[in-house]
């Protein structure tokens, strides 16, 4: 099977260790072609099979926007591709009008909440949902709660769980030591309230029994939350390792456990690690039997998760380190998380697809090179939205896509200045975010 995988960027991170333990568990067997906007990786893959440079972005113009789609056509026709898998979040317009004028079908993975209420303005809120209820052949799901709440609130029956899986062969057992240091491993940015989180750890921790944090990773944050720790008087208990391309081997035989969220608490937890989860600015405790099965339902995502009072948190620490055995969860990772067993289900899953693609935007993406302006950007083009008003509208069958339509005219024909024009905007997002939910 040739598979196409678009996104809209891949440096590092979460989702693209995810895709690269896809490419890595199933090249053998399956051929992958990459198109991503920008490419900057030290992951390795064939060279020849990644194409990079697209424009995906929420200010492409609509001559760039025709590009995008051009090439990803010729991609699909020259690799005789056979389904296209695609990421959040701006690469999936191209990618969804490439799939129906080459006729091939459309997957696409949902990570969570941001993955749906990303769209800000008219026209990519319609296609969107668009999209989600009438193009793509079937959505994967890398947690429970994301597949129940697309399942409840948005209606969709096409929807898969298959959790965010990890290379029990790479991410191999550690020796944990018992020594009261912990291991803080999270990009330190404004990235899901991480760095908040981390805040509010180093203010309880002369009340924690923890000896010492070493954090590693980097970002934007860094200097100010080293500041903050200077201003705690924690220097001599907390140290910044900076970004390590060879982190694991840093960390085996060297800490008591690991601290983090998302992949870094999937990860700690498959080695054998406690795993103190953390983010959105909170703390959520080490993971216990019924914390891990909570995490493994919502994709170790804090913000889905309890938060753990400090005295509590305390209680768990100390019974880590008189009874380590009760946090050493690896035999689970192994049985639900492996690569390889998720891959098996996913191309279960693509096997069983149509071989064509559903909808039809033939007409529209040739109607889209005859728009007068290519240079105004796609999303806020009114000549691409009379465009879809033509060729999409009518053969639309979600009500709610209607409804988004409806919304639209009304702001066009209402003639509102540009702060009226934002209201209606922020309305249809409100409404958008109120169906998922």
């Amino acid at each position: 099977m040739n598979i196409l995988v678009i996104c809209e960027n891949f440096t590092k991170g979460g989702l693209e260790t995810h895709i690269h333990s896809y490419y890595t568990a199933l090249s053998r067997e399956h051929r992958f072609i990459f198109a991503f906007g920008r490419f900057q990786s030290e992951l390795p893959f064939e060279q020849g099979n990644v194409y990079s440079d697209f424009n995906f972005s929420n200010t492409s113009s609509v001559g760039a926007f025709l590009q995008d789609v051009d090439r990803l056509i010729e991609l699909i026709q020259d690799q005789n591709i056979d389904v296209i898998h695609v990421h959040p979040f701006y690469s999936i317009f191209p990618a969804m009008v490439a799939s129906q004028v080459a006729g091939v079908p459309i997957v696409c993975t949902h990570h969570g909440p941001a993955s749906f209420t990303f769209p800000a303005r008219v026209s990519e809120m319609i296609l969107f949902y668009y999209f989600y209820s009438e193009v793509v052949s079937k959505v994967f799901s890398v947690s429970r709660a994301g597949k129940n709440g697309l399942e409840d609130q948005m209606r969709m029956t096409n929807v898969t769980h298959l959790p965010n899986a990890v290379d029990t062969g790479l991410y191999r057992r550690h020796t944990v030591i018992n020594n009261r240091r912990w291991a803080a491993v999270s990009r330190l940015d404004g990235d899901l309230g991480k760095v908040s989180a981390l805040r509010k750890l180093f203010e309880a921790m002369p009340s924690l029994p923890i000896d010492a944090v070493d954090v590693y990773g980097d970002g934007s944050q860094r200097q100010a939350l080293e500041e903050y720790v200077r201003e705690l008087g924690l220097e001599r208990k907390v140290h910044f390792m900076g970004f390590q391309s060879d982190l694991y081997e840093h960390l085996d035989g060297n800490y008591n456990g690991i601290i983090g969220a998302d992949r870094v608490a999937l990860e700690g937890l498959t080695m054998g690690y406690p795993v103190l989860e953390l983010g959105y600015g909170r703390m959520c405790g080490v993971f216990d039997e019924a914390l891990l099965k909570l995490g493994g339902d919502c994709n170790f995502v804090a913000i889905d998760l309890p938060e753990c009072k400090i005295d509590v948190l305390c209680r768990q620490l100390e019974r880590v380190y008189s009874q380590p055995d009760c946090f050493d969860f690896r035999a689970y990772m192994m049985d639900a998380f492996d690569i390889h067993k998720v891959a098996a289900d996913y191309v279960a899953n693509l096997q069983k697809l149509s071989t064509h693609s559903l909808g039809n935007m033939r007409l529209f993406f040739e109607q889209m090179g005859d728009l007068p302006n290519k240079e105004v950007c796609i999303y806020e083009s009114i000549d691409l939205f009379w465009l879809m008003c033509r060729q999409i509208k009518p053969y639309a069958m979600d009500p709610k896509v209607q409804i988004m339509f409806q919304m639209g005219i009304e702001r066009i024909a209402a003639q509102s200045p540009t702060i009226q024009a934002q209201a209606l905007g922020s309305r249809m997002r409100q409404k958008l975010k109120s169906w998922f939910k």
